[in-house]
């Protein structure tokens, strides 16, 4: 209750907790439980989610960990031309990590919340100034790719969809946007727990 008050306070009306087996060793069940009985006590809509193997987006530690498997529908990193997973432009939900990060989508983030008030944060952004999301918004994953590469990244022709080369070229960007990008669990950094997924 404590924690979800001032989200509640702050305008969240619905919440989504991952139960899957890839969230599983770090979220036990019964914690997700307690979670949504409390978030359904104080109004709040709770969904479940639950992503079979089939439906894996790979982006955060799933391109890490899952992506090497995967050998078939590979493509040029120049073929990802857009984003068709999130609404950057107009999100119509966020993640809150423990860190305090507001993310458009795990590991980009929209700002830190925590010297804020969270409507303070929602309310100032703005996608055009965003230095990640105006790439993304202007030519996708393969846009990301090319602002990179002026920093040293260097794009293969092997990606298992948009989100395992948006991880990539932002994890290659992270420490020059350490506001944006992160935290470091996102990105495989530390034997952290992973932020997004407690």
């Amino acid at each position: 209750r404590k924690r979800l008050q001032p989200l509640i306070d702050a305008g969240l009306t619905g919440m989504s907790l991952s139960t899957d087996e890839y969230h599983q060793p770090f979220v036990p069940l019964e914690r997700v439980e307690i979670a949504a009985r409390v978030a359904e006590e104080l109004g709040v809509n709770v969904g479940r989610m639950g992503t079979p193997a089939d439906r894996v987006m790979f982006r955060g530690r799933a391109a890490d960990s899952l992506a090497p498997g995967k050998e078939d529908d590979r493509a040029a990193w120049q073929t990802f031309t857009s984003c068709t997973r999130e609404k950057l432009a107009e999100p119509g939900r966020i993640h809150l990590d423990r860190h305090g990060m507001l993310h458009l989508c795990q590991g980009l983030a929209i700002d830190s919340a925590r010297n804020k008030p969270l409507a303070e944060a929602l309310q100032g952004y703005d996608p055009k100034s965003h230095p990640i999301v105006r790439l993304l918004l202007d030519g996708g994953p393969a846009r990301l790719a090319q602002a990179a590469q002026t920093h040293g990244f260097v794009p293969r022709d092997d990606y298992v969809d948009e989100c395992h080369l948006c991880y990539e070229a932002r994890k290659h960007l992270r420490s020059r946007y350490p506001d944006y990008l992160g935290p470091a669990e996102a990105y495989g950094e530390t034997d952290a727990a992973p932020a997004l997924a407690r």
